[in-house]
């Protein structure tokens, strides 16, 4: 008796270490990385709910990521930080271990862990091509949803001694789950039936009660925060939802990301107020066999013609045959129908490839238990096997859970929070006691601009941008700056990197304009304009059939263009105004008709229809030199130098 008990102490601590080495080697092609995103949208998001300097927020993601990668971002000692971020991508590799062990056998947890490094491996060795410089921000986010939905598998796999705990905890799990993407939603209501379903007569729907108290609570406080926040009625996250309905029933691809209300009435002609929902309905039934089409031609752009990773094809196989044998498999159900799960919906709504980094973890779990059960192992419930999983798996969760415990009271307590003032002089103080938090100095930027302190303003958002070296940073600073007159042409046109950052350009010709150097201001400002148009629609994919639509955004991009500069000359005095609308008027006659500018961007870069790099748009030829990234010192426009060329999506990846 005493043998067998060692034998199996023993074997678990074997299959540990196996765990370990192998999440010792899944480090190693993690890169180190003090800053995880380089999009600061997410981390403003963060900290603006951690401070609450603002008495509205952001509810384009629940507050449980951003506030995640604001901790690692910002508030981690130097020393952990790298770590911080790395250990977010093994969470999925450990809770694959912990489900494959609880659902079927330690053979079928280490089988699912591996073949979870080696996903996570080949995302970072490689992954989607041009991808490969900013792969935590592609994947991080994709990283925390999939440990969330592991760990609800997991959950759902551990027997309770009390169910009403079972169910509290199963509620808590959905909850973070939600929370880190509205995308589980319309899976909720599987998890409550199948308990239901599997506990039969001990364990009725309505005792389920714990779980729905649970997750009506966290519902509820979203809702409320939002409508006391005045962003309307939220149910989950905002602002998106609409923009993908939109593209899906035109029967698009894949996501061109969130294109804001006007190109959402470019593409679709929806008036606000309208609902969306019935008009994709009516385009649907409209045009079924384009939906259906689209669906065809995601699954084949998944699995050939832009797959996450190489080899994906025979997993996918290997994966079906797994569903196929482990069907009957009770204890399987949950992790299959969650995967199955995320696949329609990313099948029926367009996509971009990175969001199926969940799916494609959890196909790696069940594919590891469909080995384990090929060859021959049998699953084992009880035991040193399964107390192990257990462990690991709260080990794992413990963490999660309590970062989100905390986002979740960041939340209900913002509405009181956010009335406390906010003035110039606790804002410097702030600014004292975080210096290396970018929010912060945006906000004291913004204070000072509503006060009249136009040079706190200006220091306030340098600050911020020396800080955080990112676009968006740096086009406030010169927005800023221009209209303070604390910043020559030249300063300006100096700003300009690469050919996504039209603003700077804009910035550089109204400068000179103000200087009387109308020779340069009338050279750079159609150039600035026509890369304004070219950059306004962020698109993925390009072919034939889909170039009256890209004409038709860029027609639309052409006044939104205009308005930006509109907005940039609203910011001056009325005397600086009024001189250069006139300087204007001399140098570019017509320049506020939109056709006109979009006429001359599309006669310019005839050439390069519809991928235009920017050294096919006619008007830039020997306007601004491009940095090369390699040397950094700036060289001619030339097409070999070009980076970046974004065009519209369609049936086929570039």
């Amino acid at each position: 008796m005493s043998n067998d008990k060692s034998r199996k102490i023993k074997k678990v601590i074997f299959f540990n270490l196996c765990l370990l080495a192998i999440l010792a080697g899944l480090w190693q092609f993690i890169p180190d990385s003090v800053r995880i995103l380089n999009e600061s949208s997410q981390l403003d998001a963060g900290e603006n709910w951690i401070f609450a300097l603002t008495k509205y927020f952001s509810n384009s993601w629940f507050p449980f990521y951003p506030v995640v990668m604001a901790v690692i971002q910002y508030h981690t000692p130097a020393w952990l930080q790298v770590g911080a971020g790395k250990f977010v991508f093994l969470l999925p590799v450990i809770l694959a271990f912990s489900a494959g062990s609880l659902i079927h056998s330690f053979s079928a947890g280490i089988i699912s862990a591996a073949l979870s490094a080696v996903l996570g491996a080949l995302l970072f060795s490689g992954g989607i091509q041009g991808f490969r410089e900013e792969p935590y921000d592609h994947y991080i986010e994709q990283a925390l949803i999939a440990a969330a939905m592991l760990m609800l598998v997991c959950g759902l796999s551990i027997k309770f001694r009390s169910y009403i705990l079972k169910s509290f905890f199963i509620g808590l799990l959905l909850a973070v789950a939600l929370h880190t993407k509205g995308v589980i939603a319309l899976f909720i209501p599987v998890v409550f039936v199948y308990e239901t379903y599997r506990e039969q007569g001990r364990a009725r729907f309505l005792r389920q009660w714990p779980a729905m108290t649970v997750l009506l609570t966290v519902v509820s406080a979203w809702v409320i925060v939002n409508w006391v926040g005045r962003n309307g009625f939220v149910l989950f996250e905002g602002q998106r939802a609409n923009c993908v309905i939109v593209q899906s029933a035109l029967g698009l691809v894949a996501s061109t990301g969130y294109l804001g209300d006007d190109w959402q009435l470019a593409l679709s002609g929806i008036h606000p107020g309208q609902s969306v929902f019935l008009w994709a309905a009516r385009e649907i039934l409209a045009h079924p066999l384009r939906y259906i089409a689209a669906i065809g031609y995601r699954l084949h752009c998944i699995l050939f013609k832009q797959p996450l990773a190489p080899g994906l094809p025979v997993l996918f196989f290997l994966w079906l045959c797994g569903v196929y044998r482990l069907r009957r498999l009770a204890a399987a159900l949950p992790l299959l129908l969650l995967t199955l799960y995320l696949l329609l919906i990313h099948l029926l709504m367009l996509l971009d490839v990175r969001y199926l980094v969940p799916m494609w973890f959890l196909v790696c779990t069940l594919t590891g238990i469909f080995f384990a059960d090929m060859l021959g192992g049998t699953p084992k419930q009880g035991g040193y096997e399964h107390t192990n999983a257990k462990a690991v798996f709260y080990a794992a969760s413990t963490p999660v859970i309590i970062l989100w415990a905390v986002s979740f009271m960041l939340l209900i307590s913002y509405p009181l929070r956010s009335k406390a003032a906010h003035d110039l002089g606790k804002l410097g103080q702030l600014e004292t006691e975080y210096p290396g938090v970018p929010w912060i100095h945006e906000m004291a930027a913004r204070e000072a601009l509503r006060t009249g302190d136009w040079d706190r303003a200006v220091d306030s958002r340098r600050k911020a941008y020396e800080v955080d070296n990112c676009l968006y940073r740096k086009h406030y600073y010169l927005k800023t700056a221009f209209m303070t007159g604390r910043i020559s042409g030249a300063q300006l046109q100096e700003h300009f990197r690469n050919d996504w950052e039209h603003e700077p350009l804009m910035l550089a010709a109204l400068r000179y304009g103000e200087e009387g150097k109308l020779a340069k201001a009338g050279k750079i400002l159609p150039c600035a304009l026509q890369l304004c148009v070219r950059n306004s629609t962020d698109m993925h994919f390009a072919d034939s059939k889909n170039v009256v639509l890209l004409k038709k955004m860029q027609r639309d991009s052409a006044k939104n263009c205009l308005s930006v500069l509109s907005e940039m000359i609203s910011t001056l005095d009325t005397k600086r105004r009024g001189l250069l609308r006139d300087r204007l008027a001399q140098i570019y006659p017509g320049l506020w008709r939109p056709e006109l500018l979009f006429s001359a961007f599309e006669a310019g870069s005839a050439e390069g229809y519809p991928e235009i790099q920017v050294c096919q748009i006619q008007a830039c030829l020997g306007v601004v030199p491009l940095v090369n990234p390699e040397s950094g010192s700036p060289s001619p426009i030339t097409c070999k130098g070009c980076t970046g060329c974004h065009t519209l999506l369609s049936g086929s990846y570039r």
